[in-house]
């Protein structure tokens, strides 16, 4: 089957292969303050953060469905994203990292990102 490169993602033999410019985004929300206690975290708040970012780019808007992509596409997703874990984080614990965020810190993290062109 023949590959389509579509933005930072190609495709080939019905998967998704991420390029290596999608691990820029961990760099990018790791200027966002993670705002839970670090007891108990297993997942890296900048990675879980880009996570999310991505589903909405994808007009994903429920943790579920996002955490049903992330599985699917987890070989692809887990490097570049800076995850450590053997399977993306649940819809609960997605939800509980994100509880405590200010959205005026969120969007200051945003605007480093830079948009070739």
């Amino acid at each position: 089957m023949a590959e389509l490169r579509l933005g930072f993602m190609r495709f080939k033999e019905g998967r998704i292969v991420v390029a290596s410019s999608l691990g820029q985004l961990e760099a990018v929300f790791s200027k966002v303050s993670d705002p839970r206690k670090a007891r108990g975290v297993s997942h890296p708040f900048s990675d879980i953060v880009s996570l999310v970012f991505l589903g909405l780019l994808g007009r994903i808007t429920e943790m579920a469905v996002v955490v049903r992509w992330a599985d699917a596409n987890w070989e692809e997703l887990k490097e570049p994203l800076g995850f450590t874990r053997d399977k993306p984080p649940c819809s609960s614990t997605i939800c509980r990292a994100l509880a405590g965020l200010y959205s005026d810190n969120y969007f200051s993290g945003l605007t480093t990102i830079r948009i070739p062109g």
